[in-house]
């Protein structure tokens, strides 16, 4: 009697389905005996093994491109986010802004008009690329006579237009906006009556249901095959529905996304306004160019925005509709007023840094700010601002053996500062990025086997700019702790130098800021002095300056009325309690170059002894800064 073996189907791999197979074969009768491995019956088994295995891992990817956490392919990706009213980001162009100085051909007092597309040139890494004016401007003449337009906006990319007849009889037609490259923030829908009535009307995308009625002008807008949007309208109860004969006009520009950020030098390609002079002065340089927003973006954004429900009640509300709204954002963070310093009740606060500059304009954030209140439901006051940055200052003393190594000197020192650059770049410049100083030093000891040690001090740093028209009030912070002195010590704080008035009213150069620490205290003063650099003696210039709280990391600068100082700004620096940094809120750590100070040792070695050392001390300090 034949054994009644059940086929095992538990195994999903080529072997294990075969090995099933043949086994559940030689439980039979007719092939208890039966040559598996030298028969073709070995070949079969081969091929129904792999029919098996090839079916199963059809099922399985299947199954997975139903699901928007393992979806694979974008168009199931877009699809599973389509279900959770989420529309992936488009390709953003990037965008400068420049003031236009027009000289005309012939002086006239009559208005000019710089006509919308207007076209400019510029380069970047080699390539050439086009920006182009977005709307019309018109500018009328100066005392001089020549014409200036301020703030324009340009964007990259060429300006394209899909014109469409609208057919009732078509019930599959599609407005599509053909080109993958598109920026669909540029995107204007306009609606003309027909072919030969050019009356038009432009239409606005569809943002919230709930303020659409059956007359609402408006159009929606979805990602659907190969990367490409379709437009559609309304059906006459959820938005105004077009009519049979209705012209469907699609302007956008088509841009190359994030290649031409940076652009800083813009060339009219032709006239400007009629005109052959025109001067272009950057203002901004191009920024927030992307690329189209990629499957895993789009996987980890669509939840988010799906559990907002398009209201903006929590903390993480702002924050995913800040995501989805800001197409150049580079980071981002929030906190609510009672976590503000000092307490803000009733308002919540986000932070937000741009891709390759280190500012929003002040409109741009103005615009955030308008958009997310547009969303508010609650009496909440919404509050957009810019990064807070506290910088590093790193002074290393390099202890190097020059006979294990073939690189020069300064090659070596370049080295390193090349890596602190990186290490500031990818672990930094973020918010919530905390500088781990063990780290840091740890990695520099392997960038050369020539390389004994290192010593790093750590210094922070705080800029402004102050007035010298005004008194300067103003608090800086740090939060984290400063060194506490002891009583007999000055010198956790100093600045770079300027110009100041003693008590006497008598300029006085070469000025400084330093805190005196009071006895028993977490406190101390500020005071300004002046150091005779070739004595080293110190004058006191003004004994109140302000305050320093050492366990708050906090400054308190008061009556601060410089006549000048050195380079564009006024430099604070301050040595931290630990070399351990972490920023808090809106707070970000960055080392920039010249806050890079390297000093080289060279150590040799005497009779094979590496505990016997003769010390050469190189000054080699890498951009060096003031201060």
């Amino acid at each position: 009697m034949a054994v009644n073996t059940a086929l095992q189907v538990s195994e999903l791999d080529f072997d294990g389905i075969k090995t099933n197979l043949i086994n559940f074969i030689k439980s039979k009768n007719q092939f208890a005996d039966f040559d598996f491995e030298g028969s073709n019956l070995n070949l079969m088994a081969d091929i129904l093994a792999y029919n098996t295995f090839y079916n199963s891992y059809y099922v399985n990817q299947l199954a997975n491109e139903s699901f928007l956490e393992s979806a694979q392919l974008r168009n199931n990706v877009v699809s599973k986010a389509k279900t959770l009213g989420y529309t992936p980001r488009s390709a953003i162009a990037p965008m400068a802004i420049v003031n236009l100085l027009i000289t005309p051909d012939t002086p006239t007092a009559a208005p000019l008009v710089i006509d919308e597309y207007t076209e400019f040139v510029t380069e970047v890494n080699g390539e050439e690329y086009f920006f182009v004016t977005t709307e019309a401007k018109t500018v009328k003449p100066n005392r001089q006579g020549d014409y200036l337009a301020e703030n324009v906006e340009l964007r990259e990319g060429t300006p394209i237009r899909h014109s469409y007849i609208n057919d009732d009889t078509k019930p599959d037609q599609r407005f599509l906006v053909r080109n993958v490259t598109a920026d669909v923030t540029t995107l204007d829908v306009v609606i003309q009556s027909s072919q030969a009535d050019q009356t038009s009307t432009v239409w606005s995308i569809a943002n919230n249901v709930t303020e659409i009625f059956p007359t609402t002008n408006c159009y929606f807008l979805d990602e659907v095959d190969n990367g490409r949007f379709e437009v559609t309208f309304g059906n006459g109860t959820l938005g105004r529905r077009i009519e049979d004969g209705n012209v469907v006009l699609l302007d956008y520009i088509s841009t190359n996304g994030e290649a031409a950020n940076k652009a800083f030098v813009f060339t009219p390609t032709g006239r400007v306004a009629g005109q052959t002079e025109c001067t272009v002065t950057t203002v901004q340089a191009a920024s927030g160019g992307k690329a189209k927003e990629t499957i895993s973006e789009i996987k980890f954004n669509a939840p988010k925005y799906f559990a907002a429900q398009g209201r903006l009640v929590t903390l993480e509300d702002y924050l995913t509709y800040t995501r989805v709204l800001v197409p150049n954002l580079d980071s981002l963070t929030g906190w609510g007023g009672e976590d503000n310093d000092p307490r803000r009740y009733g308002e919540v606060f986000i932070a937000v840094k741009p891709q390759n500059r280190a500012f929003y304009s002040f409109i741009e954030k103005q615009d955030i700010q308008r958009k997310l209140k547009e969303r508010n439901l609650v009496a909440i006051r919404i509050n957009v601002q810019d990064p807070d940055y506290t910088f590093l200052e790193l002074t290393i003393d390099l202890y190097y053996n020059p006979e294990y190594t073939p690189l020069p000197q300064e090659t070596l020192a370049a080295r390193i500062a090349d890596y602190i650059k990186g290490f500031s770049k990818d672990s930094l410049l973020l918010f919530e990025k905390d500088f781990r100083y063990s780290q840091l030093v740890a990695q520099i000891d392997t960038l050369d086997r020539s390389i004994r040690n290192n010593l790093t001090a750590v210094r922070l740093r705080k800029s402004f700019i102050p007035s010298i028209v005004s008194e300067n009030n103003l608090t800086l912070k740090t939060n984290n702790n400063f060194y506490l002195p002891n009583d007999s010590y000055i010198g956790t704080l100093t600045s770079s130098m300027f110009s100041h008035r003693n008590d006497a009213g008598a300029e006085v150069a070469n000025c400084t800021f330093e805190d005196v620490h009071f006895e028993g205290s977490l406190t101390g003063r500020l005071r300004i002095v002046q150091e005779d650099l070739t004595t080293n003696v110190k004058t006191i210039v003004q004994s109140n300056a302000g305050n320093i709280v050492y366990n708050e990391g906090k400054i308190e600068i008061l009556g601060f009325n410089p006549l000048s100082y050195d380079n564009d700004k006024l430099d604070i620096f301050v040595r931290p309690a630990i070399n351990d940094i972490t920023p808090v809120r809106d707070q970000i750590l960055a080392i920039l170059d010249e806050d890079i100070k390297i000093t080289m040792h060279a150590v040799y070695t005497r009779d094979g002894n590496d505990a016997t050392r003769e010390l050469q001390s190189v000054s080699s300090a890498q951009n060096t800064g003031g201060g």
